[in-house]
């Protein structure tokens, strides 16, 4: 996935922050293929072990900021919203 590589730099030694804490979201149809795309390609490669089995949430989030950033580039708007509790929106 080389096509990602100048943003998983960015992210991983210039950001100070991630764009997104856990993988929520809201995107077009197209984009949200795009992204599993790329998610489940790259998590793929990494076996599960009984022990680690949390390890691919963990990478999952710090991968959607890679996509967002790269989405971003390409000219897409990324937008970040504050979270909001459920009993915060009655």
């Amino acid at each position: 996935m080389p096509a990602y590589y100048a943003s998983f730099n960015e992210i991983l030694y210039t950001r100070n922050k991630f764009i997104s804490y856990g993988n929520i979201f809201i995107m077009k149809k197209d984009i949200f293929f795009e992204y599993c795309e790329f998610m489940f390609k790259v998590l793929s490669i990494i076996p599960i072990e009984d022990s680690k089995k949390r390890l691919h949430g963990y990478l999952a989030e710090a991968l959607s900021n890679v996509f967002y950033l790269y989405k971003e580039q390409q000219g897409c708007t990324v937008k970040e919203q504050k979270r909001k509790l459920v009993n915060e929106l009655f």
